[in-house]
């Protein structure tokens, strides 16, 4: 037996290697979970659906996919053991706050709000401990804002396993569920989680999803008005036309941007004159234009 150690999964103890069903797949060569948990919980995520120890998780983002995802859920009397959401803190819309807290109110569900160790605008700014250097701005090549709400999220859903989760994808987002679907959520590769997406199973695009919302009388402080998503307001990886949005609109939260850029290391989009370029787009533009 190979008396190597490491930590299962699913138990939370330190076992040999020999207590492990071998992986090739994975790096260590073993699977995640001891045999013994996969003795005690089954080797088929269908059969623990079928046995009811199989809990159904909502991963909430707050915009208006996940918001019709859940209420139709809801709606259909599906069953949801657990709401879970990620607050970027100063990152997030200000609205966003006064949406959570109306779900809450009309769902009577307590949503499960997990927050970073630190604000993403301090954690941009600050030399963190193991960095060599200050993070500053995500980049197409450095998302740690991403990967640290990934990560956090599925630290945060870790007693719930077993789990089902549902995933806001729309049925027009056919590329995002195949690279989920095929991913390492996916229960071929790991049998204490699933994904499902109701919306792709409910044939809801988009669009239906905003109407869906709007019906509902959800309106987000009239930010769909301007944005077809509603994710950080400060993200770099927005396209232009949405900062020109954001600088016509919201101007107070663009003096924000363009003060908070003054600490960061490497300038917005790594585009020192990019704050000039997206004003005149929005102050010279022809009459009757939109940015």
């Amino acid at each position: 037996m190979n008396f190597q150690i490491k930590k299962c999964l699913f138990c939370e103890t330190f076992k040999p290697l020999g207590l492990y069903h071998s992986n090739p797949a994975s790096k260590d060569g073993y699977w995640g979970w001891c045999k013994e948990c996969e003795k005690r919980y089954g080797y088929s995520q269908k059969k623990l659906e079928i046995n009811g120890k199989c809990n159904y998780i909502v991963s909430f983002s707050g915009g208006k996919d996940s918001t019709a995802m859940l209420l139709k859920l809801i709606e259909e009397k599906r069953r949801i053991d657990a709401v879970v959401y990620f607050d970027c803190g100063s990152f997030e819309w200000p609205q966003m706050a006064g949406h959570i807290e109306r779900i809450e109110k009309d769902t009577g569900i307590k949503i499960i709000k997990i927050h970073p160790f630190m604000d993403f605008y301090e954690q941009a700014i600050t030399l963190l401990p193991g960095n060599k250097s200050i993070n500053g701005w995500p980049t197409p090549m450095l998302r740690w804002c991403t990967m640290q709400k990934i990560n956090l999220i599925k630290q945060a859903m870790r007693p719930f396993r077993p789990y089902v989760q549902y995933i806001g994808f729309s049925s027009d987002e056919n590329d995002r569920v195949l690279k989920a679907s095929i991913s390492g959520n996916n229960v071929k590769r790991d049998h204490f989680m699933n994904n499902e997406f109701p919306l792709v199973e409910w044939g809801m695009t988009e669009a239906d999803c905003l109407k869906y919302c709007f019906e509902k009388g959800y309106d987000w402080g009239g930010l769909y008005n301007y944005f077809s998503r509603v994710s950080c307001w400060c993200c770099p990886l927005q396209n232009q036309t949405d900062l020109a949005k954001l600088c016509k609109h919201f101007p107070d939260m663009w003096k924000r941007l363009k003060a908070w850029d003054q600490a960061m290391p490497e300038p917005y989009k790594k585009d020192p004159t990019i704050f000039e370029k997206i004003e005149q787009r929005v102050y010279f533009a022809e009459a009757g234009g939109q940015p």
